[in-house]
């Protein structure tokens, strides 16, 4: 692959859809990133699984799987935040449908776990930001320099500032 297809960078109201591909999260960090979500001006909704449980993680693998290529099909959705890492991200990567995503590319951020996400996304040629979680906006401070550069990326913008 010579170039990754980069998704459009965001502009106030566009909607971000908050999931749990991997292991389970206590539910208040999901109402915190909501939460600052919101105060970039964003539509933040989170998926119908992303706060369930079984075993360790986020609902059942087809419940994953389900939260995920729904993020991936919808028009709409500019922004699949994952909640955390963890472990079960490597269930679903053989199961990914790329039809829809390739109408409406869109970031994936996470790390951890997410990674294997991040590789199928770029084998398919898509672009993706190794960033801080959904958790990380519900535990870090609004200055804080990882959540403060992820925001102006997505918005377009260089850390100093400079527009891309």
């Amino acid at each position: 692959m010579n170039s990754l297809i980069f998704p459009p960078y965001l502009h106030e109201g566009d909607r971000v859809i908050i999931l749990s591909p991997s292991s389970k999260i206590d539910k208040s960090f999901l109402r915190g990133a909501k939460k600052r979500l919101k105060s970039w001006g964003l539509a933040a909704v989170q998926s119908k699984y992303a706060g369930s449980s079984n075993g360790t993680y986020a609902g059942n693998c087809s419940q994953r799987l389900k939260d995920l290529q729904e993020a991936m099909d919808d028009e709409k959705a500019k922004v699949i935040f994952c909640s955390r890492g963890g472990y079960g991200a490597v269930h679903l990567v053989d199961k990914l449908d790329f039809t829809e995503f390739r109408k409406h590319p869109k970031w994936l951020i996470g790390f951890s776990d997410i990674t294997a996400l991040h590789s199928v996304f770029q084998q398919n040629g898509f672009a993706s930001l190794h960033a801080p979680m959904a958790r990380h906006l519900t535990v870090e401070s609004e200055d804080d320099f990882c959540t403060q550069a992820l925001k102006e990326i997505l918005f377009g913008a260089t850390p100093e500032g400079k527009e891309v």
